[in-house]
């Protein structure tokens, strides 16, 4: 652990990148550049200036004073291209995305030009690639263009000889941003080998913000970063419920997942299983779970109403993950009625049962309760207790139909891999 932390310093200006968006440099109402604008993993701050290329590029007399040269092939124009694309992405926005008027350099309502050069040759030639900016039409990245050093684009002109590139035209000119330091704690992280060549990590701390981390290994002992997202979050709420099968205990109580209707995979008629809000709440003994549904009321048919606390936010099926489930049918001692289910993954078959005290039933809609000390599971002394916080959670229904001739009656609906959220505070 501590030389993971150690590690962690040294990608403080990495993760920068992703934690902060650009900063729009505003003065009364005009756009003169941006800080913080990300291109190809580098933070840059850019000024939209004229002049020659001679005074804004340390003489513009060596592709060395270009920032996105590629100095192995100068007709590559990936790194030049990647700027541009910057531009519009993160600093020509909101108003700044139509109304060229409003561009330091431009301050045209026809529209202009803002240039970013990238290669001179021995004659003072310039290579260029640029954005067009209109007031009509998209902002579009130009094929290809040239000038020499010389020329100053504050001279606005209107001599047609020379071409509209010309007019109301300005310089792009980029320098590396000054480092933004994050604070990075690894110590909640959990670890998971995605492939042969990459790691993940979930629940790093950046700023007192949950994040994942994909690393690529380059060797034994040697990791490089190559992407980070933030982790959405849920605190479970405090609340009175009563098991009764009545939905107004949970009014005024926001839902941790809205579904859309009609979107069962396979929707195959199977009533009771199109969910359309699920909530989660608490006190200090039980967990509450509940849906309200779109096609009819829960099914006695061994549908699953199912709350599943898993351990990482891209893989399902981990040692920890639990699994809480509400559904009709009969329980292990052979008693008939709706009964709810904790299991781990690591012992399924081996399950806690409750009775059907623990699950009410209403129109279109479900609700069951789980003792907080039966999910607060150390895998029978295997590893520290998971408990509950850091959790993501996977709610859904599923309905299982076993079949003869194979083909699959199976229905499922509610949390995807990609929307769920991670339990905090809740200790």
């Amino acid at each position: 652990m501590r030389r993971l932390l150690i590690f962690a310093v040294v990608l403080q200006l990495f993760f920068a990148l992703n934690v902060y968006a650009a900063t729009l440099d505003i003065r009364n109402g005009i756009l003169f550049g941006a800080e913080d604008v990300v291109v190809n993993g580098v933070l840059y701050d850019v000024l939209f200036q004229d002049g020659t290329a001679i005074e804004l590029f340390d003489g513009a007399d060596a592709n060395t004073d270009f920032p996105f040269t590629n100095s192995a092939d100068l007709y590559n124009y990936d790194l030049v291209n990647m700027a541009n694309e910057a531009l519009i992405d993160q600093v020509l926005i909101g108003d700044f995305d139509f109304d060229s008027a409003l561009i330091n350099g431009i301050g045209s309502i026809n529209g202009g030009y803002i240039w970013t050069p990238y290669a001179v040759n021995s004659g003072g030639g310039l290579g260029i690639r640029g954005i067009r900016i209109g007031n009509q039409e998209d902002d579009d990245i130009l094929l290809n263009t040239s000038t020499n050093t010389s020329f100053d684009t504050g001279w606005w002109v209107d001599d047609d000889s020379l071409g509209p590139l010309y007019d109301h035209t300005v310089y792009a000119v980029w320098s590396i941003a000054a480092p933004v330091y994050a604070e990075i704690d690894f110590s909640r992280a959990k670890s998971l080998s995605s492939d042969e060549n990459m790691i993940r990590f979930e629940n790093v701390i950046i700023n007192g913000e949950p994040y994942w981390m994909n690393y690529r290994v380059l060797q034994r002992g040697f990791l490089a970063p190559t992407e980070v997202g933030k982790l959405a979050t849920f605190e479970i709420p405090r609340a009175n419920i009563s098991i009764d099968g009545d939905p107004s205990d949970w009014d005024g109580i926001a839902p941790v997942y809205r579904d859309p209707e009609g979107d069962q995979e396979p929707n195959n008629g199977h009533i009771g299983t199109d969910a359309k809000e699920i909530f989660i709440a608490r006190d200090d003994d039980f967990l509450y779970c509940a849906y309200t549904l779109y096609d009819g009321d829960p099914q006695r048919d061994g549908t699953e109403y199912v709350t599943e606390l898993q351990q990482y936010f891209e893989q399902y099926h981990t040692v920890g993950d639990t699994i809480i489930e509400a559904s009709f049918g009969e329980d292990e001692f052979g008693e008939e009625g709706w009964h709810v289910y904790v299991s781990h993954r690591e012992t399924l078959g081996h399950r806690l049962s409750f009775d059907s005290s623990y699950v009410g039933v209403g129109t279109y809609f479900i609700e069951y309760k789980v003792p907080i000390a039966d999910i607060e599971y150390d895998g029978d002394g295997q590893f520290h207790t998971m408990g509950i916080e850091g959790r993501f959670i996977r709610s859904y229904i599923h309905r299982y139909i076993p079949s003869e001739d194979g083909q699959n009656k199976n229905t499922y609906d509610g949390v995807s891999e990609g929307n769920k959220v991670m339990i905090i505070d809740f200790y």
